[in-house]
C-alpha cells in the first residue's frame, strides 16, 4: 500500500505522520475569471492574483492535476478557495464542457479553438457550463475556515475532470447583487493558491454496454443524432465519429437505462460523407467497454428551388391619387416613405399598378391597402367586394423624432381632405373561409369622383383558422370595464392574436395589499366583486369564482367568437390569477430563508391553500368546458429578499441563484395541483433573459419560456438542446417598432424567431391608455384604450398590428408549405434567406431594456416575393 505524508496538530506541534492514502490533495493548474459583463467580454483575468466571483457577471474557472485520481473513484470533495474581498455566501460549481488556455480565454472564446466560441462557433463560457451542454453541476453553501472558502463539490464532477469528460470547474456566485465585488486569490499567489481535497470511495462496478437503436437526422448537418439507451452501470461515455473524438460538449453523462440522445456535430463533415461511429461506457475509475459501432450518412443539404417571382406589373394609366401602398407601409405627412422602398413606390408596387389595385388571399386571410388620397374636399369612402367584409380607417398622424407619422387608426365616416398632407386610409379586406370563388372585382369610391377597381384574386388554399404561430399582445392590468376588454380581444382576434392582461402588480406581497386586480364594470353596471375574490383564508379549499366565470367564461371558451370569421377560437392565451402573493401574500407566510423549498416548512398551510385553490379552479374549469384554454400560470414579480413590501425574488427574467430554484418550488406546486387522468392544459409559463444560468434548477419544470431576443441569439443552441431533452415551448419576447421606424421590422422580427424555432412571440407591453399615444408616437401602443369618466369606452389599434397579422399569415404559408413539402427547419430557413435578409441587429435603451431588432435592410418587394413563391408552391409542387 502507498503512503503519503500529513500533517497533524497536537498540542501546539506539528507531527509528521504516515497514513492510508485515502484521501488527496489536487494542484490548481489553471484559473481565470470570466467576465461576463457587456462590454468587457474579451477581458482576460488568468494573471491577475485576485480573481474576482460577481453573480452572473464574472464565473471563475479552474482546472486542477487530476493524475492522483488514475484509476481511483472519488468519494468525497472540497474545493478550497482563499478569500480576497468581500463575502460569498453560496455558490453552484459545474464542470466546463471544453479545453480551455489560462491565458487566452475570455467569454467569447476558450482560447483553444481555431474560431471563437465555447465548443460551438460564437457561443460564449456559461454555454459550456451551469447544466449547459450535458455539464454537471451542484450547489454548496459557504463554509469559512481560516480564511479559506470550504465548498463540498459532488464527487462526480470531480470524476468528470478525472476522466477527461470534463476540463475543470466553474464557480458561480448564487447571489445577484452587484454592489460589491468578491474575489478569490488565484494560483498566482503563492500560499493561497486555490487546491480540492479529495477522498476516494471503494471499488466502482464495471460499466455496461449502451444499445445503439439508431442513427437520426431531419435532412439538416446539425440534425445528426446517435440514440441509444443507456446501460444500467457507467459513469460517461467515449464517442467517436470516423475515428476523431465527438467533441465533449455533445455527450451525456450515463443517465441510466434510459433513451438518450448524443448530437453528431462541430466535426467539419462533409456532405454525403459515410460515418462509422463507436460508442463505449467508461466507469468512474476509468474501466472502458469494448465500442459497440454503427454506420450513417452525414445528410446533403438540399435547398428549395427559389422561383424567380416577376415584378408586379406597372400600368401607363395613372389614377387621381397620390398613391396606394401595402398596409404595412406608411408616408410621413410629407408623402416621403418610411424605410427602403424604390422610386415611384406609391403608384407601383404589390398592390397598384397606377390604375388597379391587386390582392391575393389565400381562404381566410385578411389582407388590404393604405390610400393616400390628397385635396381640398370633405368626403366620404366606400370599399365595395362583393361577398367580402372590408373595414376601413383613417391613420392620425403623431409626433415623432422624425416628424409626424401615421400610427393610429380610428374609424369615419367623413373625411376633410389636405392639399398638402396625405390622409392615409387603410383598409382591411376579410377573405371567408368558406369562399367559392377563384377571383373577385370591386371597387374603392371617393365622393369626390375618384373611383378605382379592385381586382382580388383567391388562392387554391385556405390558412387555419387557428394560428399556428402565437402572437401574445401582453399587458399589465384589467381595463375598467369588461365592454373595453372584450373590444381588445375582438380586434386582436381580427388580426390573429389576443390581448393577454396580467391581473397583479409588483405590489402584492405584503399582507393587506391588494392581490389581484378583478373590478371591471360588467355589462350590468356593477363591477366585479374583488373583495370576495381575494378574501382567502389560510386553509380555504374554495375559491369565490362567480363573477370570473360569468366575466371571462365566453372569451375562454370561445363562445364570444362564434359568429365570427375564424369561428369560436378558445382563448390562446390567458393569464390565471395564481402566483406568489395570490392566493395568500407571501410576505405572511415566508421566513426569510432564500431557498423557496425551506421557506415555507413552517407554514404549511401557505402551500396548501395555494395548491388547493389551484384544484378549484381545475375543477371549476372542466365543469365549464374550458379544455382547450390557453392557461398559464405565470410569477411575474421582480422582488428583494429584505424589502418587506415585495416578493423575496425575482420571479420575471429571474437573476440569482435563488430566483431560479424558487420558480422550480411553483412549479412543483402548480404540477402537483393538476394531476390525475386528464390535467388541465395549464403552462407553467418562465419569462427569462438569462436561460443560461438557470444552473441545473429548471430542468422539466416549465412548459412555456418567454425569452428575451439577446438570450435567443446568444444562446440558441443552450435552448433548443433544451427543447430536445425535455419538451418546453420557447417564445420570444421584445418590443415593437417605434413608430418613426419601418413596420416591416416587425414581420423581421417573427419570421426571424419563427425560423429560429420559437412558437410565438410576445410584445412586452401593448396597451396605451389615455389620449397621450393619439398625439405622441409611442412605441408600446399596439392598442390605445380611452376610459374616461362619463364617456363610452373607445378602444383604437395601430397600424403596426397590421404588421404583425401581415407576418403571422406569412408564417401559415410557410406552415402549409413545411408540411406539404416535408421540409427541414434548415430547409425553410434557406428558403426564407434567398428572398430576405434577417439577422436584426438587437438595440437596447439599457440592461433591463427588452430590446428591439432593427434590420439594415427589409424590403416589402423581398416579403412579397418570399410569400408568392410559398404560395406557387403550396398550390403546384408535388
Amino acid at each position: 500500500m502507498r503512503y503519503i505524508l500529513s500533517i497533524i496538530i497536537l498540542s501546539g506541534l506539528m507531527v509528521p505522520t504516515l497514513c492510508a492514502q485515502q484521501s488527496a490533495q489536487l494542484s490548481v493548474i489553471k484559473d481565470n475569471s470570466i467576465v461576463i459583463y457587456p462590454g468587457e467580454e474579451k477581458i482576460n483575468a488568468g494573471k491577475q492574483n485576485q480573481i474576482r466571483i460577481k453573480g452572473n457577471q464574472h464565473l471563475v474557472a479552474l482546472s486542477f492535476d487530476t493524475a492522483p485520481l488514475k484509476g481511483k473513484k472519488v468519494k468525497s470533495a472540497t474545493l478550497i478557495c482563499y478569500q480576497g474581498d468581500k463575502k460569498i455566501d453560496h455558490v453552484t460549481i459545474s464542470t466546463i464542457q471544453s479545453d480551455w488556455d489560462e491565458y487566452k480565454s475570455c467569454a467569447l472564446t476558450s482560447g483553444m479553438q481555431d474560431k471563437s466560441g465555447w465548443g460551438e462557433e460564437g457561443s460564449r463560457f456559461p454555454s459550456v457550463t451551469d447544466g449547459n451542454s450535458f455539464s454537471l453541476v451542484c450547489q454548496s453553501p459557504s463554509e469559512i475556515k481560516n480564511g479559506a472558502y470550504h465548498w463540498q463539490v459532488a464527487p462526480d464532477l470531480i470524476n468528470a475532470c478525472a476522466l477527461g469528460a470534463s476540463y475543470g470547474l466553474a464557480i458561480h456566485e448564487s447571489s445577484a447583487d452587484y454592489s460589491r465585488n468578491p474575489t478569490i486569490f488565484s494560483r498566482e499567489e503563492k500560499k493561497k493558491e486555490p487546491y480540492l481535497m479529495v477522498t476516494f470511495a471503494d471499488e466502482e462496478p464495471p460499466p455496461g454496454k449502451p444499445e445503439i437503436i439508431k442513427v437520426s437526422d431531419n435532412g439538416d448537418p446539425d440534425s445528426v443524432r446517435l440514440v441509444i439507451k443507456a446501460p444500467s452501470q457507467g459513469f460517461a461515455y467515449e464517442v467517436k465519429v470516423n475515428g476523431k473524438d465527438l467533441p465533449r460538449w455533445n455527450i451525456p453523462f450515463v443517465d441510466p437505462v434510459t433513451t438518450q440522445l448524443i448530437p453528431i456535430r462541430d466535426m467539419d463533415l462533409k456532405p454525403g460523407e459515410p460515418l462509422d461511429i463507436s460508442i463505449s461506457t467508461i466507469s468512474r475509475t476509468g474501466a472502458k467497454t469494448a465500442p459497440l459501432t454503427t454506420t450513417a450518412t452525414f445528410p446533403k443539404f438540399e435547398k428549395i428551388p427559389a422561383a424567380k417571382m416577376p415584378k408586379p406589373a406597372r400600368s401607363a394609366a395613372t389614377a387621381p391619387i397620390l398613391g396606394i401602398i401595402p398596409l404595412e407601409d406608411k408616408c410621413d405627412a410629407s408623402g416621403k416613405p418610411v424605410g427602403d422602398v424604390p422610386d415611384g413606390y406609391l403608384k407601383g408596387n404589390e398592390v397598384f399598378d397606377g390604375e388597379t389595385i391587386h390582392l391575393a388571399a389565400a381562404r381566410g386571410e385578411v389582407v388590404g391597402f393604405q390610400a393616400l388620397v390628397t385635396g381640398k374636399d370633405r368626403i366620404t369612402v366606400k370599399c365595395e367586394i362583393p361577398d367580402i367584409r372590408t373595414e376601413m380607417y383613417q391613420a392620425l398622424y403623431v409626433e415623432t423624432p422624425n416628424g409626424k407619422i401615421p400610427d393610429p387608426l380610428v374609424p369615419f365616416k367623413e373625411l376633410q381632405l389636405s392639399e398638402n398632407i396625405p390622409t392615409p386610409i387603410c383598409v382591411d379586406v376579410h377573405v371567408p373561409f368558406e369562399f367559392s370563388k377563384q377571383s373577385v372585382k370591386g371597387n374603392l369610391s371617393l365622393s369626390n369622383g375618384v373611383n378605382i377597381p379592385i381586382e382580388l384574386k383567391i388562392r387554391d388554399f385556405a390558412i387555419p383558422m387557428e394560428a399556428s404561430f402565437a402572437c401574445e399582445m401582453n399587458s399589465y392590468g384589467l381595463p375598467d370595464s369588461v365592454k373595453s376588454y372584450y373590444q381588445l380581444q375582438e380586434i386582436a382576434y381580427d388580426h390573429r392574436a389576443y390581448c393577454n392582461i396580467l391581473p397583479y402588480s409588483h405590489n402584492t406581497a405584503a399582507p393587506g395589499a391588494r392581490k389581484c386586480n378583478m373590478d371591471m364594470v360588467k355589462a350590468d353596471g356593477k363591477r366585479m366583486n374583488e373583495k370576495l375574490f381575494n378574501d382567502i383564508k389560510p386553509g380555504a379549499r374554495h375559491i369565490w369564482w362567480d363573477d370570473f366565470t360569468e366575466v371571462f367564461g365566453p372569451y375562454l371558451s370561445g363562445q364570444h367568437f362564434k359568429n365570427a370569421a375564424r369561428g369560436p377560437i378558445p382563448a390562446p392565451g390567458f393569464y390565471l390569477p395564481f402566483h406568489e402573493s395570490w392566493p395568500l401574500n407571501v410576505r405572511g407566510f415566508f421566513d426569510g430563508n432564500p431557498d423557496a423549498y425551506e421557506a415555507f416548512k413552517k407554514s404549511p398551510m401557505y402551500v396548501r391553500t395555494y395548491m388547493d385553490a389551484i384544484r378549484d379552479f381545475i375543477k371549476d374549469a372542466k365543469v365549464a368546458g374550458w379544455i382547450r384554454t390557453g392557461f398559464q400560470i405565470y410569477l411575474n414579480n421582480k422582488g428583494k429578499l429584505d424589502d418587506l413590501k415585495l416578493s423575496p425574488w425575482v420571479l420575471d427574467e429571474p437573476s440569482s441563484f435563488w430566483d431560479y430554484r424558487a420558480l422550480a418550488y411553483y412549479s412543483d406546486l402548480t404540477r402537483q395541483s393538476n394531476v390525475g387522468e386528464n390535467p388541465l392544459p395549464i403552462k407553467f409559463r418562465i419569462d427569462i433573459s438569462r436561460p443560461e444560468f438557470e444552473r441545473g434548477q429548471l430542468y422539466k419544470k416549465a412548459d412555456l419560456w418567454v425569452v428575451n431576443l439577446e438570450a435567443f441569439k446568444n444562446y440558441h443552441r443552450v435552448l433548443f438542446d433544451r427543447v430536445e431533452r425535455t419538451g418546453e415551448e420557447i417564445w420570444t419576447y421584445g418590443s415593437s417598432n417605434n413608430v418613426e421606424d419601418s413596420n416591416h421590422f416587425i414581420q423581421a422580427w417573427l419570421l426571424e424567431s419563427y425560423l429560429g424555432g420559437a412558437k410565438g412571440i410576445v410584445p412586452w407591453q401593448t396597451i396605451a391608455r389615455g389620449k397621450g399615444a393619439m398625439e405622441k408616437g409611442d412605441q408600446l401602443a399596439i392598442f390605445l384604450l380611452l376610459e374616461e369618466a362619463g364617456q363610452e369606452p373607445a378602444v383604437h389599434h395601430s397600424m403596426r398590428l397590421k404588421a404583425f397579422r401581415r407576418a403571422q399569415q406569412d408564417i401559415e404559408y410557410l406552415e402549409l408549405l413545411r408540411k406539404k413539402l416535408n421540409l427541414s427547419p434548415g430547409q425553410l430557413s434557406a428558403f426564407v434567406n434567398s428572398y430576405i435578409m434577417l439577422g436584426g441587429e438587437l438595440v437596447k435603451k439599457s440592461d433591463d431594456d427588452a430590446g428591439t431588432l432593427k434590420f439594415g435592410y427589409v424590403s416589402p418587394e423581398n416579403f412579397r416575393r418570399m410569400r408568392e413563391s410559398a404560395a406557387d408552391l403550396i398550390t403546384n409542387a408535388k
